[in-house]
């Protein structure tokens, strides 16, 4: 381990949640409902089709996203599993069942940071090799993610650097898996 580097388990420096399971429509009621096809190049697009949960302002508190949170597709193909993507749109907005919300604790971790990680082939790597397959199907749930290992720098002020250089990469059209 490199010196001023930790290497924790997930649940150690963020919390995790499991979305929303409620019937959607496409009529507009309730409020919108990120779905795994929004979770897009690491980051969640409202992409103009988002369909809408019908909930009351109460059950939505429980499940609204906030600037920060990211979004770990928990249920997809082998090749989807795992796709994570960074929350950072104005708006309300809740998330569907088949997703998990990981909240960095933001002393330790910086979202942004934890984005890039959880995006990383050594990161997918492993949390795949721990997902249960059935037919065309693979699920990660999210006492495995939470027991996955991730490496940080222990200042906050270097992941804000390594963030800033790889949103630059992100930008150039080239994200690099140098974590």
């Amino acid at each position: 381990m490199k010196k001023g580097w930790e290497t924790k388990r997930l649940g150690d420096v963020a919390e995790t949640q499991y979305g929303l399971s409620e019937a959607m429509n496409e009529d507009g009621k309730g409020y919108r409902i990120f779905r795994m096809g929004e979770v897009q190049d690491g980051r969640l697009h409202d992409t103009g089709r988002m369909k809408f949960a019908n909930i009351t302002k109460g059950e939505f508190e429980k499940y609204k996203l906030y600037s920060g949170d990211v979004l770990f597709n928990r249920t997809n193909s082998f090749e989807l599993v795992g796709k994570t993507g960074l929350f950072d749109l104005a708006g309300d907005y809740c998330f569907a069942s088949y997703l998990v919300r990981v909240k960095p604790n933001r002393t330790k971790i910086l979202p942004g940071y934890l984005n890039y990680f959880m995006n990383s082939a050594r990161f997918q790597t492993s949390v795949k090799q721990k997902a249960s397959k059935s037919i065309n199907q693979a699920n990660i749930n999210a006492t495995i993610l939470s027991d996955e290992l991730i490496e940080f720098p222990e200042k906050l002020s270097e992941q804000k650097r390594i963030v800033g250089i790889l949103d630059e990469e992100a930008a150039l059209g080239g994200a690099s898996d140098e974590r």
